[in-house]
């Protein structure tokens, strides 16, 4: 049968090595119509090994029932160098438009990048449409 070890979770946390650096977050916005967001992990000694993480989101602003945003996120960084050189990052768009007070319709393009063997890069693309419940609790 199937027995759980309360305590695993415990003993993994006690043998966890402390580590520092710094994360910073960053909101603003650009003439009153789009909302950027930033937020970027980077530990004392980043390595390959001890990686850190970067995050950029912008939203507009709704005009009428269309809204976009988009979204950039980057993980795996072994220096500041890598944060923009895309490979193994992914970059999304999403194109909403409001149907009704509580359901948005849309379509969604995330792209993500791999490096190739001769230094370039190879993009994969996908289009999805989507469906969202707008609820306010």
């Amino acid at each position: 049968g199937y027995e759980m070890d309360k305590n695993q979770r415990i003993r993994e946390l006690v043998a966890t090595q402390a580590q520092s650096g710094y994360y910073g977050s960053l909101t603003g916005q650009i003439l009153q119509n789009i909302l950027l967001r930033g937020s970027l992990l980077v530990p004392d000694k980043i390595s390959d090994a001890n990686p850190g993480m970067l995050n950029i989101v912008a939203q507009s602003k709704n005009i009428g029932p269309i809204s976009l945003s988009g979204n950039y996120y980057k993980r795996n960084l072994g220096s500041l160098g890598e944060a923009f050189d895309m490979n193994g990052a992914i970059a999304s768009v999403r194109l909403g438009y409001q149907l009704y007070p509580f359901v948005i319709v849309g379509v969604e393009y995330l792209r993500t990048f791999a490096k190739n063997k001769d230094g370039g890069y190879s993009f994969v693309d996908q289009t999805s449409p989507f469906v969202a419940l707008n609820l306010a609790f």
